[in-house]
């Protein structure tokens, strides 16, 4: 599996917590729920989906939160959306934290009273996430759960997957040669994998990407993380991951990992997803492949993790 292959190229986890005060920690508390969440950035904003199943909800109180939070129904599921102009700590952690380099965000949800964020990251940038951790930016209430080494802690994915069903789809590739140019591929044509940081409302995607050895000349825009590690960071386009990875609207699908590889011109995309949103992730990849047949799609695998 790609994803595990290049878990432990950041060899650095940070797990945080915050007590917000916020509507939803109470409501996770009141139903003993779990409720995972998945940031969604925009050029000027960034906000957070929340969902759970609908079955588990069952009392007038809870109806009376759902509707109050504008709640949306998709296929048996409840969503809830909120802004950074609600949950203000949201610019900390989807912004100042995630904007760091090698810094990439495992899981995100909302457990008892607390919300709860897991990072991966590289070692190199230790006194960067050190400075911002202790500095006047970090947001009252907030608790550094772990930082250490990645092999330390418990995967956040295993932990997730103990709470909700998790699915891995696979998916191959020949991307077309425009889509091998320097503009789209600074990184080059050479064997890479990368990790996707996080998709952006307008198609930009930030990845991490990881090599087998370092590049000898560094592209304009490319970020070295660590150049004997052979990783990476820059930001490009690609329409077809950005047509997969929208659920709706400027709502981008929830997924826990999304990694692809390049390979001798073979383009694999890996997401990891909760099984709930399976069916529309179908939707979507049937959508990229009728609008991108010149990429030449072939679902090879969907699989629990």
């Amino acid at each position: 599996m790609l994803y595990r292959d290049i878990r432990n190229r950041l060899d650095m986890k940070l797990v945080i917590s915050i007590q917000t005060g916020t509507p939803i920690e109470k409501f996770s508390e009141e139903h003993s729920l779990f409720i995972p969440a998945s940031l969604v950035i925009s050029p000027n904003s960034i906000g957070s989906l929340y969902f759970f199943d609908r079955e588990n909800i069952t009392n007038r109180d809870a109806d009376i939160f759902l509707r109050k939070s504008e709640a949306r129904e998709m296929n048996g599921k409840q969503t809830i959306f909120a802004s950074d102009k609600v949950y203000t700590q949201y610019e900390f952690f989807g912004r100042k934290l995630l904007e760091l380099p090698s810094m990439i965000i495992d899981a995100h949800f909302v457990e008892g009273c607390c919300h709860y964020f897991h990072f991966r990251f590289h070692s190199a940038m230790i006194k960067k996430i050190s400075r911002l951790l202790m500095s006047e930016e970090a947001p009252e209430g907030m608790s550094v759960k772990y930082l250490g080494k990645n092999e330390s802690y418990r995967d956040a994915m295993d932990y997730f997957a103990g709470k909700i069903p998790l699915n891995v789809v696979t998916l191959t590739s020949t991307p077309p040669s425009p889509e091998l140019s320097l503009d789209r591929n600074p990184i080059g044509t050479r064997a890479w994998t990368r990790e996707t940081k996080y998709l952006r409302t307008d198609g930009k995607i930030k990845s991490i990407f990881y090599l087998d050895e370092a590049l000898e000349v560094i592209p304009s825009g490319v970020v070295e993380i660590s150049g004997k590690n052979g990783i990476y960071e820059t930001e490009t386009e690609n329409p077809l991951l950005s047509e997969i990875g929208k659920l709706s609207g400027n709502i981008i699908m929830p997924a826990l990992n999304r990694t692809q590889a390049l390979l001798d011109g073979r383009f694999e995309i890996q997401n990891v997803s909760p099984n709930m949103f399976n069916s529309e992730l179908m939707e979507r990849i049937k959508a990229a492949n009728q609008k991108f047949p010149e990429w030449n799609l072939t679902l090879t695998g969907i699989e629990p993790v």
